[in-house]
């Protein structure tokens, strides 16, 4: 799969949506945090500037469990969270629609 070309500002709101904190920042490298999943995740963010796709594949893969993806007519990233046999919660898919900027009915069709 090809990587979209996003800025740091765009991969911050994406982790936001995905329940990570924001615990440090030091210079121009944001240091989130998600509680339940234990884990750090550094992205850097200068302003404007494209994220290489490898460093992004590395912020992607200290994330783990979410797959993130990218809507390249509405130019946003979703951010989905992905359990082996566990079931999304309403409120949950409420806000991937609402990220992705689609309605319930569109989904619906979707599928």
């Amino acid at each position: 799969m090809k990587l979209p070309r996003v800025t740091g500002d765009k991969v911050l709101r994406a982790l936001h949506h995905a329940g990570f904190t924001l615990v440090h920042t030091k210079g121009s490298h944001h240091f989130l945090y998600h509680a339940e999943k234990d884990c750090i995740v550094t992205v850097p963010v200068h302003s404007g500037v494209t994220i290489a796709p490898k460093t992004l594949k590395s912020i992607l893969s200290q994330a783990r469990s979410h797959h993130f993806l990218y809507h390249a007519e509405k130019d946003c990233i979703v951010t989905v969270p992905v359990h082996s046999g566990v079931t999304i919660a309403p409120k949950t898919l409420k806000s991937i629609l609402s990220q992705a900027q689609i309605t319930v009915e569109e989904f619906v069709a979707l599928l």
